[in-house]
């Protein structure tokens, strides 16, 4: 029977453990994996590298220009974080929201992410607040190369599209109410 390790295995390297010369046993122990992103000494080191695209889905979102954005998949607040510029979304899981199961609290864009998204965040009693008992997840966007006004743009885009609740600065009610 499989586990959610070989389920991993596959998507990280397009193949199935079991039919390649790497089994997920040979994996761990090799000093050279096939993916050098994958440095993993044991089962649970799996569990905290840090994502990639292949290897998870990811979630979508459209900017209000019809955009087509491309998030990481959804993770826990605190967790790994690209150093990099992008934008970022802080999200809870609600299985209203189709069609995936994650309703967004927050846009915002960083020069780098890693430092930014942090549980140190100054929002972050205002996502707590308006997430209740709920987790909080984040993923990211990642745009290399830009300047922190089109980050800006498309984050606006973002949010007229979405109307997060803890985006007061670009809100269309609190903007027409002068906040």
């Amino acid at each position: 029977m499989k586990n959610i390790h070989e389920e991993m295995y596959r998507h990280l390297f397009g193949t199935d453990a079991e039919s390649g010369a790497w089994s997920l046993s040979n994996l761990l122990k090799s000093p050279s994996p096939p993916n050098p992103m994958l440095r993993a000494t044991s089962l649970a080191d799996l569990q905290v590298l840090p994502p990639t695209r292949r290897a998870l889905g990811g979630i979508g979102f459209k900017a209000s220009a019809g955009q087509d954005l491309s998030f990481s998949e959804p993770n826990l607040l605190g967790g790994w974080l690209p150093m990099s510029p992008g934008l970022y979304a802080i999200l809870i899981m609600d299985r209203g929201c189709k069609p995936r199961p994650f309703r967004v609290l927050y846009f915002g864009q960083a020069q780098l992410l890693s430092d930014r998204v942090t549980l140190s965040h100054e929002k972050l009693p205002e996502w707590r607040a308006a997430g209740g008992t709920a987790s909080l997840y984040m993923a990211w966007h990642v745009m290399p190369n830009t300047e922190e006004w089109e980050r800006v743009s498309v984050e606006a885009g973002l949010v007229r599209q979405y109307n997060p609740v803890c985006n007061k600065t670009f809100n269309d009610f609190s903007r027409a109410l002068g906040f």
